[in-house]
């Protein structure tokens, strides 16, 4: 009995000739050119696999719009993280999704490429070549493209297989390129530490006294939902309202400022590494509705489609505000209670975490200094027991209770997602449920009715 399967993918296909067939037996594989050489019929197993995998993941990520509750825990989401092991890499500083689905990662060892369960460090098969393998900063284009910021400057843009690099030759300001943006003309903005840049044609320009423009570096660049082009300088915040031709300064002092956002209120937000994650004051339309300072050091932070605050920090994990307008006007601590703490214990690659990202799906990703993490929502959610929690008994309640027991824990009782002890406190494995809603609890310490 003889079975032939042929199998189409979206990057690769066989090339035949008339001497080559594909012959697929119940004991082996075997490829015929001239001469017939087996393949490990295993391997060809793994290689579907990962077939299937990539299209459930172009699947994903091409359907429509999801977000994350903000109704749930950071721990009742479901995260995953890659690390050296995985084959991802460290120093993830950037994190960009093209068109095709991809998410590229930006680090001190080249530009990584993820399908979602393999990680290909980027060479362009073209035969061109990046001007570093020290990547910094990435930008997505609508067209498919890539824009690519290096560590010890240049720009590249990768379309397709094609690569065109940009330096001083073509008007690119010197230094580390650490911000790119598109405005709604279609305009490239970089920031870089020898100043501020705009890609007109087939050549960077670089903004000076023309335009207003205050500083002799930019630190970070961003365009808001009206068109603005918000820019840190060296010492302050300048702003370029659309169609503008001359900066304005909001008269905001900082120090090191690597990012901005915008929340669903319109207001524009900055991290400054040396302080706090806080709105600017002049973005807000209504000043008695500015959100609250959080006093963390960040260099990434964003507002999800649900309006959460999710942000890195330089040390500590990461931090989650589901609703910032709940604290108008506050000043959050650097480990208030008011923010969820999400570490290196509770399983994130890493405590230093400098890039972020909400791709398509409405999963957040995380890169850090050992590796990549993505919290996405899921149709089961985890409820947190305490440490050695075992030997569950379990029982569903009346009124949509769930009663739990544990031979060393004693006894729960969840409603929603939260787990409150109830008597006895300790020995009880077993948990029943009478069709009068009696409920019985046994154990090492004896029997027990709660009605």
């Amino acid at each position: 009995m003889q079975a032939v399967f042929c199998v189409a993918t979206r990057r690769a296909a066989i090339k035949t000739d008339s001497e080559a067939t594909l012959l697929l037996t119940t004991d082996r594989t075997t490829w015929t050119r001239g001469a017939a050489q087996v393949v490990d019929l295993k391997s060809r197993c793994r290689m579907f696999l990962r077939i299937l995998w990539i299209c459930v993941f172009a699947l994903i990520i091409h359907g429509s719009g999801f977000s994350i509750n903000r109704d749930r825990s950071i721990t009742q989401l479901y995260h995953t993280s890659w690390t050296v092991k995985d084959g991802a890499p460290t120093q993830v500083r950037a994190l960009a999704q093209t068109n095709d689905g991809y998410l590229w990662l930006g680090s001190s060892q080249g530009l990584y490429r993820f399908d979602g369960l393999t990680f290909e460090q980027y060479e362009p098969p073209s035969g061109d070549s990046f001007p570093s393998e020290n990547v910094y900063s990435l930008l997505a284009s609508p067209d498919g493209g890539l824009w690519i910021g290096f560590w010890y400057g240049g720009i590249s843009y990768l379309n397709g297989t094609h690569v065109t690099n940009f330096g001083a030759a073509e008007g690119l300001p010197p230094g580390k390129i650490q911000s790119l943006a598109k405005d709604d003309d279609g305009v490239i903005w970089a920031a870089a530490l020898g100043g501020l840049a705009r890609f007109q044609g087939t050549r960077w320009e670089k903004i000076g006294v023309e335009w207003k423009y205050p500083g002799k570096a930019a630190q970070s660049v961003f365009v808001d939902s009206a068109g603005t082009l918000w820019v840190a300088t060296e010492d302050t915040i300048v702003f370029l309202p659309k169609g503008a031709r001359s900066f304005q300064t909001t008269g905001e002092h900082v120090l090191q400022v690597l990012q901005f956002s915008q929340a669903s209120n319109g207001t524009v937000w900055i991290a400054e590494t040396s302080r706090s994650i806080r709105p600017i004051l002049m973005s807000a339309r209504d000043p008695l509705s500015v959100g609250p300072e959080i006093r963390i050091g960040s260099v990434g932070f964003l507002f999800d489609r649900e309006g959460s605050l999710w942000a890195t920090s330089l040390g500590d994990g990461i931090r989650r505000l589901p609703d910032p307008d709940r604290f108008v006007g506050q000043t959050i601590g650097r480990f208030g209670i008011e923010t969820e703490i999400f570490r290196e214990t509770d399983g994130l690659s890493g405590d230093y975490s400098t890039s972020i990202l909400e791709d398509r799906e409405g999963s957040i990703w995380i890169g850090t200094a050992n590796g990549l993490d993505r919290f996405r929502e899921s149709d089961l959610v985890p409820v947190r027991f305490p440490p050695g929690y075992q030997d569950f008994g379990l029982a569903a309640g009346e009124r949509g209770e769930i009663w739990t027991g544990s031979s060393n824990q004693g006894a729960n009782r969840i409603r929603g997602n939260v787990p409150t002890y109830v008597e006895p406190k300790f020995g009880i494995s077993f948990v029943f449920r009478e069709k009068d809603g009696t409920i019985w609890m046994a154990g090492t310490v004896g029997l027990y009715r709660l009605r």
